[in-house]
C-alpha cells in the first residue's frame, strides 16, 4: 500500500498532565520538548513505515545507551604484540560496540539536517539544535499556548538521539498496561499513559492482590479478636 510515502497533518494539542502537574522547570526545558514531540509523534504515525524506521533507531541508541553504561576497561599486554586473554574480550566488545554505531550512523544517514538555534524568551535559554532539511513521512502540529510546532520523523528522529545523549532515553515511554500509546516519563515511577491504565495495572497485578488478602485476612483476624474479647 506504500505507507511509506504517507503524509498527513494532525493538529495536536500539548501532551496532558498525567497524576503529577508537570513542573514549570520541566516543561520549559529542552528534554521535555524532545519528549513531549517525539510521544506525539509516534502516537500520530502508528502503523506506518516512518513510525518502524523511528522505533528501529530508538532501539539501538537504547542498545548502544546500554552498553555505554557498562566499564570499557583499558587493554592490559602480555607482550608488546599479545594482549591478556581479559583484554581481548574488551577488544571484541569495542569492536562490536563500532559495529552497532556504525548501523545507528548508516540509520540516521538517511535524515539530512541543518543547526538552527533555538531559544525560550521565558527561562531565558539558548540552544543549538538541528532541523531535517526536507521533511518525509507524517508530519504532526503540536500547538502549545501560541506556539506551533512541527514534528516529522527527522526531527523525532534527533530528538531521540539528543535525549539518549543525556542519558535521558526512557523519558519516551511506552504505557505498561496497554502497551499502546507512548508518554512522556519524567521519573521512573511514571510507567502508564493515563490514570486509567495506572489503575488497571495495580488492581490486577499479583502484588495488589497479595496485598489485597493480606489486608482482608488482618481485618478477619480483629474481627476475632474483638469478638473473643465480648465473650
Amino acid at each position: 500500500m506504500g505507507t511509506h510515502r504517507v503524509r498527513f497533518s494532525k493538529v495536536t494539542a500539548w501532551p496532558a498532565k498525567t497524576q503529577t502537574e508537570w513542573k514549570h522547570r520541566d516543561i520549559q526545558s529542552p528534554s521535555f520538548l524532545d519528549a513531549a514531540i517525539t510521544v506525539e509523534w509516534l502516537n500520530a504515525a502508528k502503523e506506518t513505515s516512518a513510525y518502524r524506521r523511528v522505533l528501529a533507531i530508538r532501539d539501538e541508541l537504547g542498545a548502544v545507551r546500554a552498553e555505554l553504561d557498562k566499564p570499557f576497561q583499558g587493554i592490559q599486554w602480555e607482550t608488546a604484540r599479545r594482549p591478556t586473554a581479559q583484554s581481548v574480550e574488551h577488544l571484541r566488545r569495542q569492536k562490536k560496540f563500532a559495529r552497532r554505531i556504525h548501523h545507528l550512523n548508516l540509520l540516521l544517514g538517511k535524515y539530512a539536517f541543518t543547526n538552527v538555534m533555538a531559544y525560550n524568551l521565558s527561562s531565558r535559554d539558548l540552544w543549538l539544535t538541528s532541523i531535517p532539511k526536507k521533511p518525509r513521512g507524517p508530519q504532526i502540529i503540536i500547538e502549545k499556548a501560541f506556539r506551533r510546532i512541527w514534528a516529522t520523523e527527522g526531527s523525532v528522529a534527533v530528538a531521540l538521539v539528543r535525549l539518549a545523549a543525556r542519558h535521558e532515553l526512557e523519558k519516551v515511554h511506552l504505557c505498561k498496561q496497554c502497551g499502546e500509546r507512548w508518554h512522556v516519563a519524567l521519573r521512573a515511577i511514571d510507567q502508564f499513559c493515563s490514570r486509567e491504565c495506572r489503575e488497571h495495572w495495580h488492581t490486577h497485578s499479583d502484588a495488589y492482590r497479595e496485598r489485597k488478602r493480606k489486608i482482608q485476612q488482618d481485618y478477619r483476624d480483629r474481627l476475632k479478636g474483638e469478638n473473643h474479647g465480648t465473650r
